[in-house]
């Protein structure tokens, strides 16, 4: 009986021998299939399956075509009840969500799938002169808007801006009555005034002809005193031959392509009460124009900006999809206005080219 334990006992042990030896042997051999069946998958990058895991690729594709698509937010801006001859600073976005955040700025995004090189803006303005006549309907508040550059961000990143607040694009007709107390130049042909809310400046065309075009007469623009501005409280400059006007000289023409009247187009800007501007007169002198932001307008070659927000040299450096600039606003609101309210348009134009 002793011996025959000893020997079963020995085949107990070879038995669990084998059978470890077998159970090592299949653990390897699956490893090693795991591994030949990822490695012999691994130059298709779209399928994988195992046991227990396993995926699969779609490829998608789409075309976004070109479209330069440009953004002003917000599109509602309201600058409340105001007194004649005010500057407002901050407006209401009443668009009947957010009627109660206030803001002093705006901004502008480009929205498109093009990188835009060039940005400026248009404003609606009065087509004759509204003071003193009574007609509510002649005003237009685009005409009172002033604006300048706060940030751009573009592709250098965030750029600050130290440019002056300045008119988009102001135009004053000639006076509809008589200024019994304003001495005017030798050969004026009208005069009216320029109006900064509370400031008014006046201001004179003369002419050696019998209309403002330049190249058939001589004409010239006398602004008076930036230093002496009207107001209900000061007389302000009303002399306009004493020597310390500025003076505005033309020799060329050129023509809106808006609104088809050619304008007096001068030869240089002019920096007048610390905001540079084109001057523009109409030939038939019945109105002047002071340019900044509109490069649409004739003479804007003449400006710092040529009349831009933004530009770039080439689209390469433009504004990318994505990126916007941000701008200051104000109201200037002159005097002389008939109580009512007022709507006008801001409009931004963009060109990728």
């Amino acid at each position: 009986m002793q011996m025959r334990e000893v020997f079963n006992l020995r085949k107990v042990k070879r038995l669990r021998a084998a059978k470890a030896g077998y159970g090592i042997a299949a653990v390897f051999f699956v490893l090693l299939m795991a591994v030949f069946v990822r490695t012999g998958m691994a130059d298709d990058d779209v399928y994988y399956a195992s046991a227990t895991y396993g995926w699969d690729r779609a490829n998608i594709t789409v075309t976004v075509n070109q479209k330069t698509i440009i953004d002003i937010t917000p599109e509602v801006m309201d600058f409340g009840l105001v007194d004649p001859g005010t500057r407002v600073y901050s407006y209401n976005v009443s668009d009947g969500t957010n009627n109660v955040i206030e803001l002093s700025q705006f901004e502008v995004e480009n929205l498109g799938s093009t990188n835009l090189t060039k940005i400026w803006l248009n404003v609606t303005q009065p087509t004759s002169n509204p003071f003193g006549t009574g007609n509510a309907a002649l005003y237009d508040p685009g005409n009172w808007i002033a604006v300048n550059v706060s940030w751009v961000r573009d592709q250098t990143g965030t750029v600050s801006y130290t440019n002056t607040m300045s008119y988009v694009d102001r135009i004053e007709f000639n006076e509809s009555k008589e200024l019994v107390y304003l001495n005017t130049p030798a050969n004026t042909v009208s005069y009216g005034r320029f109006r900064v809310a509370f400031w008014e400046y006046f201001w004179a065309i003369n002419s050696t002809g019998t209309n403002c075009d330049p190249t058939t007469a001589t004409v010239n623009l006398v602004l008076g005193n930036p230093a002496e501005p009207h107001n209900v409280t000061r007389t302000g400059d009303i002399n306009l031959v004493d020597g310390d006007e500025v003076v505005v000289s033309y020799a060329s023409v050129g023509t809106d392509p808006n609104s088809g009247i050619t304008y007096a187009v001068p030869s240089a800007a002019t920096t007048y009460n610390g905001e540079q501007y084109v001057f523009l007169v109409a030939t038939d002198c019945s109105h002047i124009r002071a340019v900044r932001w509109n490069a649409d307008a004739p003479g804007v070659a003449n400006l710092d900006n040529q009349g831009y927000l933004f530009s770039a040299a080439d689209p390469s450096v433009g504004l990318y999809p994505g990126q916007a600039l941000a701008l200051n606003i104000e109201m200037r609101v002159p005097y002389g206005v008939v109580a009512s309210k007022y709507q006008g348009w801001l409009t931004v134009v963009a060109s990728a080219v």
